[in-house]
This record gives C-alpha cells, structure tokens and sequence, in this order.
C-alpha cells in the first residue's frame, strides 16, 4: 500500500517538475516553421534609450526579509502603543453593543412583519386579481399604444434638440469676443 503512495507521489513530482521546465528553443530558422524567422525584438513599443535610464532593482530574499521585519516591527509597535489598544478595544466595544441593539430591535420587527403576512397575502391575491381584469389589460394596452408613439418620436426631438444646442454654443463662441473686446 505505502508502494503505491510513494510511486504516486513520484509521478505527481516529475510531473510538476517536467511541467515547470522551459521548452527548449533553437536559434537556427528551420524549413518546417517558416514563422521562425520573423523578429520578435521590435514590436515599435521598445526603447533602449528607457531601458538603459531604468533603475535597476535587485529582488532578492534578503530585501524581502528586511522588509517583513520592518511591517512586523511596525505592527509590534502599534500594540505597544496604550492609545492604539484603547482605541481597539473601544471599537470593538461598541461593535458589540451596535450588535446588541441590532438584536433587540430585530426581534420585534420580526414579529410584526410575522404578524402582518396574512394580510399582505390577501392585498397580493387582490392586486393580482384587478390586474388580471380585461379593464386594466385595455389601459396597458392604451398606454403602450402611447409609449409606441413617444419612441417613434424620439429620434426628431433629439435631433432638435441637439441643433438647439449647436446654435447656443455658436452664439456664445460669436458673442464671447466682443464681450472680453468690451
């Protein structure tokens, strides 16, 4: 059984590792990949001027140390600070006691929305009964019939009101020289 486990776990690790390698990659044009030979280097968005001017940054595990100590060294002198645990724990305080209230007042809203379901059932049955009747379906349909017209209309009172809008900025474009001309 641990066999089995170990030769699984095998192939799971030459696996991941056979994955993680890059492929390898020629330098010689070959006839059957004729899309060999197209430059890859100037896409028109390299500079070599820019690259030369940018800083160079060494990201090694050290710079990584040094800069979680600094966060952890940070975040220890936070705790230390008396104002900043006063500051969390009444916070925290007050979080519970909005909870609290939260809770007090809830039960009873429950209740009533509880209480008042009946009659919220009955309204629903009722509005859905009016809706259905042949009266209303001739009112919808009146007023798509009206709704149908506004939008036919639509495209000419945009159109008008565009080329209003077109002439108060050319009268404010001819007026404005005179105005600061005095």
């Amino acid at each position: 059984m641990t066999s089995k486990y170990l030769v699984a776990s095998i192939l799971i690790i030459s696996s991941s590792l056979i994955s993680s390698l890059p492929a390898p990659q020629s330098s010689e044009t070959s006839s059957l990949n004729p899309s060999s030979s197209f430059d890859y280097g100037d896409y028109g968005d390299y500079n070599a001027v820019s690259k030369a001017a940018t800083p160079v940054r060494n990201n090694d595990l050290g710079d990584l140390l040094r800069t979680g100590s600094s966060l952890a060294q940070g975040f220890l002198a936070l705790l230390g600070a008396k104002e900043f645990r006063d500051q969390v724990s009444r916070t925290v305080s007050t979080g519970l006691n909005l909870t609290g209230q939260i809770a007090a007042v809830a039960g009873p809203l429950v209740r009533t929305a509880v209480s008042q379901a009946p009659t919220i059932i009955n309204a629903s049955r009722a509005a859905i009964q009016t809706l259905g009747s042949e009266e209303n379906q001739a009112r919808v349909r009146q007023l798509s019939q009206g709704v149908g017209l506004v939008a036919s209309q639509a495209p000419e009172l945009i159109g008008q009101g565009s080329r209003l809008a077109g002439s108060v900025i050319k009268a404010a474009n001819d007026t404005a020289p005179l105005i600061l001309d005095g």
